[in-house]
């Protein structure tokens, strides 16, 4: 087979394809480790891993190791605290990895027991070409001899006073140390090396990839991840599927939980003084900001009158699901705090924990009054903020998946205008969902979001809490939220009402110097209850209008993600790849990119290219199913799109003329380069109505494009050049 690159270059596809490694086998201890969420490479490796392009799949080495005809990865990474339960069996893999050629990063303790006296072999240890000599338990008058500044020291520094550290020294050639130690040691009078990379991957030593800050037990990465990875996993230059970008700008989405929608206000509004949160978040939200989408995830129980909703409940819902801007959500039907204790449900034990917390069976008249005022009405609606711990929020029937996933889908459904329907499902509670209720939500026909909880701020001031794309649940992908949401930013919702403005610090230290994260306004209905709250929703919404952003529905957000992980990609020839299996992922970047630039001429299903930082992102034709990307040094000139506030859905160039389709909310901003022409012809189509007809100058062969302000409708425009 051959594939056509150029006007008179062909490339042998079939013969020169080589798939991209990108593939990690993450191998964490249950033992020590509750479950992969709380494990440290999940909460820390993987998010840096995810922006390099790299998909993590975990193993439970506590069960055993993987066969080898089970699993294929290109990467093996662990970060244990303790040695494994079965450390000969562990061994015998990892040599045996490394017999396939398979790149290790190792990080903290190596898995294996240490000696009797802590100098015995270690396996482990050898493969990264080190051996232990000892161990320094206080490391007072210990000198740090060499720290590469590339590798070590990114967001912190070491400390003063080291922590307790091995006495490794390289004993192959293939060896480079980025941080070495002289350990005062009677005995020994040489250094420790403590991170390291080499032909077998990298390693660093317990206590030396985070900086605790004593003042906060927050923690900061003293390794930078993403040069570590890099050098350990020796990974050259190639296009990664980026999930923050599309058409060229940083992606904007916003969704709402639907907790506290019929809780009532202090924000009066005109036709009432004291009018549901879902209201005032309807009026002063959803209907004031019409050119920024955003997801409303309903809770089923919170509409249903024999769960005690009022009337308005209903209505609310049908008022703001009518609106063009608000895509269909669900969040739930009764409303799980604690999904695992829906996993081997007991209804029994769930009615015996009833009891116990409310445990006033003889309360008065006033108690039970209090109780409505509260949002903690008769049909057992629970909430942490009012003194009861239950694993949901409508306890009255025993539990089911059905209800909670396809009875709420089927109440949004209802509810919804002709030709709109649910879109996803949003995680409740401690958004933990077992394998059955993830499946359930895929046979139901919806994506699903929620988890992660992402922020980098003044308070968490460190890319460490900054969480991965996902997490594989059984055989399917629960897709995290890009943002921690308010209930995070008022420790439950009990102080600092305006502290979701953090989130603009958030989103400035994820946009650059690298661009880490879309800007992902995430908050639940109870937003709606204070003005502290509300101001801080006024005050995002204003950061969310910058040119920076093209925003869109979550639904485009998860699909993007969703695309990340299917995507394959194969280098066809140098600075040359070919991409397939992508589904709605339609960016790609390139890092460390130089003077290089796409070869628009070399390329095909690629429409558009723009620089950011040292950073390329190339915008893939939604039409290609299978692009092929070629960079070069000096391409020839050629029409691309650089940026839009708009999806760009069709990309169609014939010489000097074009045909673009895009889609959208705001006002539509288009920059296209790269014509040879003064001026061109434009005609914007939308509804079947012209919009704009007339003539346009282009400066430097650059064309700035403004449309008249669209709400999730569909323009096409027909541009000629006038030579």
């Amino acid at each position: 087979m051959l594939l056509a690159v150029g006007a008179s270059v062909w490339i042998p596809l079939a013969a020169a394809a080589q798939p991209v490694a990108r593939d990690v086998l993450a191998l964490f201890d249950s033992t020590t480790d509750e479950s992969v969420v709380v494990s440290q490479l999940h909460r820390f490796v993987e998010f840096p891993l995810n922006h390099m392009g790299m998909r993590v799949s975990y193993w439970d080495v506590a069960e055993g190791m993987p066969d080898w005809a089970n699993v294929d990865p290109d990467f093996v990474v662990s970060w244990f605290q303790a040695p494994v339960p079965d450390p000969d069996a562990y061994l015998a893999w990892m040599q045996e990895a490394r017999g396939r050629e398979i790149l290790i990063a190792t990080i903290g303790v190596s898995g294996l027991p240490y000696g009797d006296d802590e100098t015995g072999a270690d396996g482990v240890l050898e493969i990264h070409g080190l051996s232990s000599v000892g161990f320094v338990p206080v490391t007072f008058g210990a000198e740090i001899v060499d720290m590469d500044s590339d590798v070590v020291g990114f967001e912190c520094t070491p400390d003063a006073v080291l922590p307790p550290f091995p006495v490794l020294v390289p004993r192959r050639q293939d060896i480079t140390s980025h941080l070495t130690v002289r350990p005062n040691l009677p005995r020994f009078q040489g250094e420790t090396s403590l991170v390291t990379t080499s032909d077998a991957g990298g390693f660093v030593a317990f206590g030396f990839a985070l900086c605790r800050l004593p003042e906060t037990e927050t923690v900061q990465w003293l390794i930078d991840p993403f040069t570590f990875f890099s050098r350990a996993f020796d990974l050259g230059r190639w296009p990664v599927p980026d999930t923050t970008t599309l058409s060229g700008r940083r992606l904007y989405f916003s969704h709402i939980d639907g907790d506290g929608w019929n809780n009532v206000s202090e924000i009066p509004l005109p036709w009432d003084e004291r009018p549901l949160s879902a209201e005032v978040i309807n009026e002063r939200i959803l209907k004031a900001y019409p050119a920024f989408p955003v997801g409303v995830g309903l809770i089923g129980g919170d509409v249903d009158p024999t769960l005690g909703a009022p009337d308005a409940g209903a209505r609310l819902a049908r008022d703001a699901f009518a609106l063009p801007n608000v895509e269909i959500g669900v969040h739930g039907y009764t409303h799980p705090f604690l999904w695992w204790y829906y996993e081997d449900y007991d209804r029994q034990a769930e009615l015996d924990l009833i009891a116990e917390q409310r445990g006033d069976p003889d309360a008065t008249p006033l108690d039970r009054f209090l109780r409505r005022v509260r949002g903690e009405n008769d049909s057992s609606r629970m909430s942490v903020n009012y003194g009861l711990m239950l694993p949901r929020a409508h306890a009255q029937r025993p539990f089911s998946l059905e209800e909670e996933i396809d009875e709420a889908i089927a109440v949004a459904n209802a509810i919804a205008p002709e030709g709109k329907t649910a879109q996803a499902f949003y995680w409740t509670g401690d958004t933990r969902p077992f394998p059955e209720a993830i499946a359930a939500t895929v046979a139901a026909g919806v994506r699903n979001i929620n988890g992660g909880d992402s922020r980098f701020d003044s308070v968490y001031p460190s890319m460490a809490y900054l969480s991965p794309l996902g997490l594989k649940v059984g055989a399917h992908r629960q897709i995290y939220t890009a943002n921690a949401n308010d209930n995070i930013y008022t420790s439950g919702w009990t102080r600092d009402f305006h502290g979701m403005r953090l989130v603009a610090e958030t989103v400035e230290r994820t946009g650059s110097p690298r661009r880490l994260k879309p800007f992902n306004l995430y908050y639940h209905t109870f937003a709606g209850e204070r003005f502290a709250s509300l101001e801080a929703l006024f005050f995002l919404h204003e950061l969310a209008a910058s040119e920076e952003f093209i925003r869109v529905f979550p639904s485009r957000y998860i699909d993007t993600v969703t695309g990340f992980f299917s995507a394959e990609i194969e280098q066809i020839g140098e600075n040359a790849w070919a991409i397939r299996d992508r589904g709605d992922l339609q960016t790609l970047r390139i890092d460390r990119l130089g003077s290089l630039s796409v070869d628009f001429g070399a390329s095909s299903g690629v429409i558009g290219q723009r620089r950011f930082g040292d950073a390329l992102y190339v915008s893939l034709d939604p039409a290609d199913a299978a692009p092929v990307l070629r960079l070069a040094a000096e391409p020839e000139p050629a029409i691309h799109l650089v940026e839009a506030s708009w999806e760009i859905t069709r990309f169609a160039v014939d010489d000097c003329s074009l045909a673009v389709d895009a889609e959208g909310f705001g006002e539509g901003r288009i920059r296209i380069a790269g014509i040879d022409a003064k001026r061109v012809e434009i005609v914007a189509h939308r509804d079947g109505m012209i919009i704009f007809d007339g003539d346009v100058p282009v400066e430097d062969g650059q064309l700035d494009i403004g449309l008249p302000e669209a709400v999730d409708e569909a323009t096409r425009l027909d541009i000629r050049c006038r030579r």
